[in-house]
């Protein structure tokens, strides 16, 4: 009604100097508390039973009524100054001109002076677009060491959060939904913390389990991490439910209109003792009640941003713990756990040699240097040199430019150029560190998902139950097989028909029961070592499939022969059975055949020595380097011929014919109908698999691992990565029996690099692939250019032809 912006400010109170030694210097002190008076009630020492005789800064004594200005004091609680802690509250009124006499008497009474211990100005702001208020304050407090604080506050926020908001009315209403669901997923996620603060219990064995699991569960941070977001959220929601249920805020409505205008309840009218409605401080008393609303509303609202912003962090958070469990991720989260020791040390170190030097730089120029005069801001404005934000050295330089210039110098020596990069070499090394780790532990799995041998350790038999269903094997009631696995043995990869060949390493006196319920609780007990119960698992047998027949007939399988096997890790095998070597051959062979060699040569072979001694004198001197020379052309056209259907093969794409014939399909498919080893023809297999063409992505990683054995002559690199001591001790066993286990791990490890080596060649084949794609649809391209201009001439001239043809045909006419 009356003010646009409020002027609240709290008188100073000073009294005689109780101390003799100093009073001649300062005959006045400031009484009362040293803290900021702006959210602070400073004004007890006036009235209450704190009052003392009060006196201004000249040593008068102060007049609480404000005498020169008809002012009111009012004490802490009652209506009027800002957020109602007391002393005088002023209307600046609602022009320009009403604001400006106010202060210049406010000045001239000198309250704007050190008889004022805080001075603050507020005012609302309404958009009338957007449905929005806007409570700003400005204040400022004096320390009793003279210094001034001054803070800002600047808040928007909505009274209407079902309707209005202009452009925004949905997204409101989508907003007061999306809080709905928020509140039910708390809900749900508290009822989930508390089934796992009981799951702890329930786990812990303890005598004193209602401390000791929740130490225990408490001991993952992760678990800190989400109770206190979650009591972060219970805190959100209950703050912004008493945002919507304020009764100021409801029934509030920004309006023009006299007969919409708010009405102040009678019950708030009685506790502030304001005065009747028709006393002429009833209007500036409704001010202050607004402003004290508004106040109100602004701070819970506030309040509740404020909470739900730091509930917005611990969320990320705990997004970053599950989304740290990605594959992808894992890597980088890994590398934080991992180095976290490492992390907190060199930055302890770090941050006690910056301290040290913002002392130094805050002794030196503290009392110079603005930014330099405390130490939390010189050590701030240190570890922003640090990150490279070198502020102006001007004002140092000035006051010692000796000292300046060589500090800065070892502090960006020793910080920008040692400690930052000490720091993101550690992080570097840690994160190379678990990438290996991870790819150490990644092979590690996959090989021992292989393996044919698995190991399960149980801390009591009653997991074992709860995992574990067993039953006999079919005609064998000596073998026990698995009927059913569950937790822990699922997640290892126990299925149905694992056979369980041990128990704590006893192969045979577990299973001397005639039923399997008295196996699981008679026959399997707990080691008597330990207490554990660990249990050895066997792969169900395998049956055999025609793949199995095809890697034999090619001469991989580990059952064939020792003298017809050839495996892929011996010496030169890529180099004499790879796509180059057998392109070669398959060109030379037909190379021979087009220059007219047969089998009649063979036959006379062997003809009369009197022949070939009269051959070999009738031969001219110069023949038998023509020969030779013919030879070397004739070889030289091998590798040319060679290179080129090596690289039809390489650069063919998938479905196109390769080097070999087609296969006859129908054939082949016939042939995979047949599941039984010793019914197929390996001779037949070896003919057909042998007339399947090659495709692009093969040659390329026989190709690569031909080159790899050209550079390494010596051996099979594959074999001699690979190789270990075992395989050695195995060869030197003159026992006669050999242990498989080596040779099975080496060839699994020998597959897993053929496999990235074929990963890589693919890679290189799908590239060239791509450049020849774009190669033609450049040649498309230019060819439809081309041929576009072509046509378009062609248009153009049979235009003008068909013009001609008019032409003359109307002259004629004409002419006739």
């Amino acid at each position: 009604n009356t003010t646009f912006i409020r002027l609240s400010i709290q008188p100073a109170c000073f009294v005689d100097n109780p101390e003799s030694r100093w009073a001649s210097a300062s005959a006045l002190i400031r009484e009362g508390a040293d803290v900021s008076c702006a959210d602070s009630s400073c004004v007890g020492v006036h009235q209450g039973p704190e009052k003392v005789s009060c006196k201004n800064a000249g040593g008068d004594l102060f007049d609480v009524t404000l005498a020169d200005l008809a002012a009111n004091f009012s004490s802490p609680e009652q209506l009027g100054p800002y957020k109602l802690l007391g002393g005088y509250a002023f209307s600046l009124g609602i022009s320009a001109k009403q604001a400006r006499d106010t202060i210049d008497r406010l000045i001239d009474v000198g309250m704007f002076t050190k008889n004022s211990v805080s001075i603050v100005f507020d005012w609302m702001m309404y958009n009338g677009n957007l449905d929005l208020f806007n409570y700003n304050m400005i204040s400022f407090s004096m320390l009793s060491s003279g210094q001034v604080q001054m803070q800002t506050r600047n808040q928007v926020f909505p009274m209407n959060l079902s309707e209005g908001g202009g452009f925004f009315e949905g997204e409101r209403k989508l907003a007061l939904g999306l809080f709905i669901i928020y509140a039910a997923l708390v809900v749900w996620y508290f009822i989930a913390q508390l089934l796992a603060l009981r799951e702890a219990r329930f786990e812990s064995k303890t005598e004193h389990a209602s401390r000791n699991f929740i130490l225990k569960f408490y001991s993952n941070p992760w678990n800190i991490s989400d109770s206190f977001s979650l009591a972060l959220s219970i805190f959100a929601i209950i703050f912004y439910v008493q945002f919507l249920i304020m009764e100021f805020r409801g029934k509030y409505k920004f309006s023009l209109n006299a007969d919409e205008k708010y009405t102040i309840p009678n019950t708030a009218v009685k506790s502030l003792n304001m005065v009747p409605p028709w006393d002429p401080l009833r209007p500036q008393q409704d001010d202050w009640y607004m402003f004290a609303q508004f106040q109100q509303v602004e701070e819970l609202y506030n309040t509740f941003l404020t909470v739900a912003a730091l509930n917005s962090f611990f969320i990320s958070i705990k997004v970053v713990k599950y989304v740290g469990q990605l594959e992808r991720v894992l890597v980088f989260s890994g590398t934080l756990s991992n180095g976290k020791e490492r992390i907190f040390y060199i930055s302890l170190v770090i941050s006690m040699l910056l301290m040290g030097f913002a002392l130094f730089f805050n002794i030196m120029f503290g009392k110079a240097v603005l930014s330099l005069s405390s130490l939390g801001s010189a050590f701030f404005v240190l570890f922003t040199w640090m990150l490279g934000e070198v502020s102006n050295l001007q004002p140092l330089i000035d006051v010692n430019a000796p000292v300046a210039i060589l500090g800065f110098v070892v502090f960006i020596t020793i910080f920008y150029f040692i400690a930052v990069n000490m720091y993101l070499a550690t992080m570097m090394n840690k994160y190379s560190e678990t990438v290996g780790e991870m790819d150490i532990r990644r092979v590690k799995q996959q090989v021992r998902s292989e393996k044919s041998i698995l190991v399960i350790e149980y801390d009591t038999k009653e997991k074992l139950k709860a995992d574990l269903e067993i039953k006999f094997g079919e005609g064998s009631p000596t073998k026990v097989l698995v009927k059913e696995a569950r937790g822990l043995a699922k997640e290892h990869g126990v299925a149905e028909g694992h056979i369980i060949i041990k128990v704590n390493g006893e192969q045979e006196h577990w299973k001397a029961y005639p039923n399997c319920e008295e196996i699981m609780e008679e026959g399997i007990k707990e080691d008597a070592r330990d207490g554990k119960i660990r249990i050895t698992f066997k792969d169900p047998p395998k049956t055999k499939e025609l793949g199995a027949v095809v890697i034999q007939a090619v001469g991989l399988s580990e059952k064939a022969h020792d003298d017809t096997v050839v495996r892929a890790t011996v010496k030169n095998f890529w180099r004499t059975q790879g796509a180059v070597t057998w392109v070669h051959q398959q060109v030379q062979n037909t190379a021979r055949a087009e220059e007219g060699e047969d089998e009649q040569l063979e036959e006379h072979a062997e003809d009369d020595e009197d022949d070939e001694v009269i051959e070999d004198e009738e031969r001219p001197p110069g023949d038998e380097a023509a020969h030779d020379q013919e030879s070397f052309g004739m070889s030289k056209a091998v590798r040319l011929r060679t290179k080129r259907k090596l690289d039809q093969i390489l650069f063919s794409r998938p479905g196109l014919r390769g080097t070999h014939d087609p296969p006859v399909y129908g054939q082949v498919a016939d042939a995979t109908r047949q599941t039984d080893e010793d019914a197929v023809d390996i001779d037949v297999l070896r003919d057909r698999i042998e007339g399947m063409p090659v495709t692009g992505e093969e040659a390329w990683l026989d190709c690569l691992l031909t080159a790899i054995e050209r550079e390494t002559d010596d051996d099979s690199v594959v074999s001699d990565v690979l190789r270990t001591a075992d395989m050695q001790d195995v060869a030197k066993n003159q026992s006669g029996v050999r242990d498989k286990r080596p040779f099975m791990e080496f060839y699994e490890n020998a597959d897993q690099i053929l496999k990235i080596l074929e990963y890589k060649a693919r890679k290189k084949y799908y590239q060239a692939l791509k450049t020849e794609s774009e190669q033609r649809r450049e040649q498309l391209t230019r060819q439809n250019e081309v041929l576009n201009e072509y046509a378009w001439e062609l248009e153009r001239a049979f235009a003008e032809v068909m013009g001609s043809i008019y032409s003359h045909r109307a002259r004629k006419e004409s002419m006739l």
